[in-house]
């Protein structure tokens, strides 16, 4: 290490990967299981070790040597979350349901990632035809959102994520109607920014919210959580020799006609470029690995070859 590898050494570390700025970070030495990386007094899990692809800065000055490197392939997401993240088999919310995501998100946000989040509300409301009219369906499910949203910020903060709970329209205190320039400050400030109320408007998913807002952030890729760990060309629960594609191009989606979102939201991402990842949200480390960009569920882009 750059200082003498001392224990307790204070280096500051400054890591870029894939042009995306980490956080700073604490090297310390710990035994025969050499260093550790420490972001804001947290020990990182999952991380992997190995040669700095910059330099360590100490002080200001700028020295050469190893430490720990972080593979980031996104800098900046949007998180797409169905309601059923928080639910339990007894509780429409559930704590401990959302805890292994949670610590992902947490860990994340500890690593400099911009994080926002657009949440649904199928955990709470889910209309039925017949019942209500769809407007007012809509209209139920969009504050079921913010039901769910006050609850995702509330579990981050246990943990000392910053965050901040942006809504489509005023409802109750503590919701901010912001815009895209209102969210992108607050991501700049290291917080969460987790997005309730949908679009707004009735006649539009919490897919096409996601999308909407993944543009207005400029986020590099939509992550959407899924029951299933990825698209496939059938049902897996009910076709077991259903294919699971690993990559696949968004005019090939189309093709297939693959239920990956709802139409709208897919022509978004599919017009502006912008990838989608679909994920299993019930695998540990799933999202940690999707935003390193490690091969997790399906990745949808522009010009891929179809895997």
């Amino acid at each position: 290490m750059p200082c003498g590898g001392q224990p307790g050494c204070p280096t500051r570390i400054r890591t870029w990967t894939n042009g995306t700025k980490i956080q700073c970070a604490t090297v310390t030495q710990s035994g025969s299981g050499g260093p550790h990386c420490r972001w804001d007094g947290v020990l990182c899990q999952g991380i992997s070790f190995g040669p700095l692809r910059e330099i360590f800065s100490i002080d200001g000055a700028s020295h050469p040597g190893h430490g720990c490197s972080v593979d980031v392939a996104y800098g900046r997401i949007l998180l797409k979350l169905s309601g059923e993240v928080l639910a339990g088999q007894e509780e429409a919310i559930d704590p401990e349901a959302f805890a292994p995501l949670a610590a992902q998100i947490c860990q994340l946000q500890q690593l400099g990632v911009h994080i926002a989040i657009v949440v649904g509300g199928g955990n709470l409301y889910r209309a039925r035809r017949g019942l209500f009219s769809q407007e007012a369906g809509d209209r139920m499910g969009m504050l079921a959102t913010v039901i769910n949203g006050i609850a995702l910020v509330e579990l981050l903060e246990r943990r000392a994520v910053p965050c901040a709970l942006l809504g489509a329209f005023s409802s109750v205190p503590g919701v901010e109607v912001g815009d895209g320039r209102r969210a992108r400050s607050l991501l700049a400030d290291g917080k969460v920014v987790v997005f309730c109320g949908g679009t707004g408007q009735p006649y539009f998913t919490t897919d096409t919210a996601a999308a909407v807002r993944a543009m207005e952030i400029d986020a590099q890729v939509l992550l959407k959580a899924s029951s299933v760990d990825g698209i496939y060309d059938g049902d897996p629960r009910i076709e077991p020799m259903a294919r699971r594609f690993r990559k696949i191009s968004f005019d090939e989606v189309l093709h297939r006609r693959l239920a990956v979102m709802d139409g709208t939201a897919f022509c978004l991402c599919r017009a502006n470029a912008l990838p989608i990842v679909v994920f299993p949200m019930r695998r540990p480390d799933a999202l940690l690995q999707a935003v390193q960009g490690r091969e997790i569920g399906t990745l949808v882009a522009e010009n891929l070859a179809t895997e």
